[in-house]
């Protein structure tokens, strides 16, 4: 195996050290919920985290499926923190295959940050 090495720092500096994600992690997470951490901008949910034995573990390595009634609800969610809402929260319905059931889900995103990255922290309770 050969590999060519170059150090390219100057080029494109490595990401700015997320005290947010590191936060996250320490959070103690009730059972019935699943927190992650949400670039408000893109949508993206990272740093998932949720105990090991409810079907919320499955958000760590499978999006799920929303109805798509509820999408809009969503949609209204992430405007109202771009325009400056501090918490927004709504019900919506997920499953994670098509053969699932749907399952109701109350989904709230509490503002973290409104530096240059908007972050919030996306907790989702379960009602099993």
């Amino acid at each position: 195996m050969r590999a060519v090495v170059h150090d390219l720092t100057e080029l494109e500096p490595p990401p700015r050290f997320d005290i947010h994600a590191v936060a996250l992690r320490r959070i103690p997470t009730r059972e019935g919920h699943a927190i992650g951490l949400t670039d408000v901008r893109s949508w993206l949910v990272h740093d998932w985290i949720s105990i090991d034995d409810t079907p919320l573990c499955q958000w760590r390595h499978q999006d799920p499926e929303i109805h798509s009634d509820d999408v809009e609800s969503i949609a209204r969610c992430r405007a109202s923190l771009l325009a400056g809402a501090e918490s927004v929260g709504c019900t919506i319905r997920v499953r994670f295959s098509g053969h699932d059931q749907w399952r109701v889900v109350w989904a709230e995103w509490r503002l973290l940050s409104r530096e240059e990255r908007l972050q919030a922290i996306f907790d989702i309770t379960w009602d099993p």
